[in-house]
């Protein structure tokens, strides 16, 4: 089965460079690793170009042109 108004809830993590580094499905987990999530989530609704150092995007809003597109605004930073 797939479920995808789950999808909203599973968060991808990338290095400021773009480079993916892990597919999070639960904001438990993610807050036994990052003291603050209040700062994940300026990023995932699109406030913030980063937080704790990754680009954060929402699986079901991920595509390569978003990314891209923060990926260069950190470098023009």
């Amino acid at each position: 089965f797939s479920y995808p108004h789950l999808a909203a809830h599973i968060l991808l993590q990338f290095s400021k460079e773009g480079e993916f580094i892990k597919e999070w499905r639960r904001r438990k987990d993610l807050s036994c690793m990052f003291s603050s999530l209040s700062v994940i989530t300026y990023c995932l609704n699109h406030k913030r170009l980063s937080a704790g150092g990754y680009i954060w995007i929402y699986k079901d809003e991920y595509t390569d042109e978003l990314l891209k597109n923060k990926v260069e605004s950190l470098i023009k930073k």
